[in-house]
C-alpha cells in the first residue's frame, strides 16, 4: 500500500499490488484509516475502510464500485454497492489520490507499506510529525 495523504481525520492509501491501469485511468483499491473511528448514528464504530475506485484521468472524473467499512477488530460491519461517477474535486484526499493514480504526483518510496499493520503505524507516526 501507499501512503498518500493524512489529515485530521486519518489516512488515505491505495493498494499498488491490486492497480489496473488502462489508457484512461485505473482501478484501484483505496484504503483509508479513520483516526479518530467514525462513529455512525445508532450504527457500528468504523476504523477503516476499504473501497474499489475507477478513475477516469482524461475526463478527471471517479466512481466507486463498491466498498466495505471495518471495526476494530478487523470485522466487515457496512457495505456499499457501486455509485454514479462523480467529478474529482479539487483540495480533497479523492484529487490527491487521483494525482498519484494518473501520474501526476509520485510519492516517495519510503510511503510504501507491506500491511495494514504497517499502514497504520505510518499513519500514527505521520500524525505524531505533524504540527
Amino acid at each position: 500500500m501507499l501512503l498518500v495523504a493524512t489529515n485530521q481525520m486519518g489516512a488515505v492509501m491505495i493498494g499498488l499490488d491490486n492497480m489496473v491501469r488502462d489508457s484512461h485511468g485505473a482501478v484501484v483499491l483505496v484504503y483509508r484509516v479513520f483516526d479518530p473511528p467514525r462513529v455512525l448514528e445508532g450504527g457500528p464504530i468504523i476504523t477503516e475502510e476499504a473501497e474499489a475506485q475507477r478513475f477516469d484521468c482524461d475526463a478527471q472524473n471517479y466512481q466507486s464500485l463498491g466498498s466495505s467499512q471495518y471495526n476494530a477488530a478487523g470485522e466487515e460491519v457496512l457495505w456499499t454497492e457501486e455509485e454514479p461517477t462523480k467529478p474529482v474535486r479539487e483540495r480533497t484526499m479523492t484529487s490527491r489520490v487521483a494525482d498519484v493514480v494518473c501520474g501526476k504526483v509520485q510519492l516517495p518510496s519510503g510511503n510504501i507499506a507491506k500491511d495494514r499493520a504497517t499502514a497504520r503505524a505510518m499513519v500514527a507516526q505521520s500524525r505524531a510529525a505533524a504540527p
